[in-house]
């Protein structure tokens, strides 16, 4: 009770005292009044600065921090934290005061059946208040939680936005049972409102990121499959143009080996009819050595065009190269020019035993 004591004092016409009056009036309620209202303006000035901190920010984290500092401050409770649902799983985010080191994992990280009080807030979408936690039978991993923090008093409070639970909210006192108003509640309630809407367009914002984020990967590996598609097109169509020529340089080998088969062969019957004295024997030499070369050039061309199986040798390489001068001269074209290299001293090792030919392809 408290009461308000008011005195009035008479007084004669030389100033002495001759009597006095004393009003007592009981204000208890008044007092609870007026306590009640200031409560409430500092609640809802709270509730106003964390709105706006909650609006402002898309930061899950810095969200969660803001909202379990401002409701120890709305319902006078000491401490509080805030799991959020993924599923059938409760994942511990922020908590005041933090956590102490020793606090197990497991903790930060449960199973909803295992907490069967907070199932029961985010079932009803209402507040659920313990005035002491001690009284009430618990689960195992409740008890845990409430040994880890020396919970009494506990407000469970379901996170809501659009009838749906995004996490929850625990407050609770410290070590003694405290009470808390109808008015408090509602005031946190609103706050954790505001928290699941907050939460609602942070985890948007982040889907939003990790799928812009997706759909630019998945671009950029469209792009590069296009490029190498591309490249591969270029190929294909260079090995088909390979391939034309094989073919042409195939058929062209053989109609040009059935030629040579004839020339080689009236070359050597003439020569059968001469003497070796004979002047003309010569010349059908000559052209019986032409022929061959040229079959060989053939036997070249054969195999380019993967007509002909080759049989690996051991070849001298300028000997190859001064045979086939005349038809890469033609093949090459006029505007490459050669540059015969410096003629070495014999010193280095990695020249030892090589011929002193020049190794130009033009001499």
């Amino acid at each position: 009770m408290t009461l308000q004591i008011e005195w009035k004092y008479e007084r004669d016409v030389n100033g002495l005292l001759t009597g006095f009056i004393s009003i007592i009036t009981d204000i208890t309620y008044r007092k609870k009044a007026e306590d009640f209202l200031q409560r409430r303006t500092r609640g809802l000035a709270t509730l106003l600065d964390t709105s706006k901190q909650l609006v402002a920010s898309l930061d899950l984290q810095e969200i969660l921090q803001a909202m379990v500092d401002s409701a120890t401050q709305l319902v006078g409770l000491d401490t509080s934290a805030v799991y959020l649902l993924e599923g059938n799983l409760l994942h511990l985010w922020a908590t005041t005061p933090p956590l102490p080191l020793e606090f197990p994992y497991e903790l930060r990280v449960a199973l909803l059946d295992d907490h069967p009080h907070l199932r029961k807030s985010i079932s009803s979408g209402e507040p659920l208040w313990v005035p002491d936690i001690m009284t009430v039978e618990l689960t195992p991993a409740e008890r845990s939680v409430v040994e880890q923090r020396n919970l009494r008093s506990v407000l469970y409070l379901p996170l809501m936005a659009d009838d749906a639970a995004e996490g929850a909210l625990i407050a609770g006192s410290v070590g003694h049972v405290t009470t808390v108003t109808s008015a408090e509640t509602d005031l946190c309630r609103t706050l954790a409102n505001f928290a699941a809407l907050a939460v609602k367009n942070a985890r948007l914002y982040m889907d939003r990121n990790e799928y812009a984020e997706k759909l630019e990967q998945t671009l950029a590996e469209q792009k590069r499959s296009e490029s190498e598609r591309q490249n591969l097109e270029r190929q294909l169509a260079q090995a088909r143009k390979l391939e034309s020529i094989g073919r042409l340089a195939g058929g062209v080998a053989h109609d040009f080996n059935n030629m040579l088969t004839v020339i080689l062969g009236q070359a050597e019957l003439a020569q059968m009819r001469l003497d070796p004295s004979d002047p003309l024997y010569g010349d059908l030499e000559e052209i019986r050595s032409a022929g061959k070369r040229s079959a060989t050039l053939t036997q070249r061309l054969l195999a380019f065009a993967r007509k002909q199986a080759t049989h690996p040798g051991v070849l001298d390489l300028n000997e190859i190269i001064d045979g086939m001068v005349k038809m890469l001269r033609r093949l090459i074209g006029e505007s490459v020019s050669s540059v015969r290299p410096k003629q070495n001293s014999g010193r280095s090792g990695g020249t030892r035993g090589r011929s002193n030919r020049s190794s130009s392809i033009f001499p």
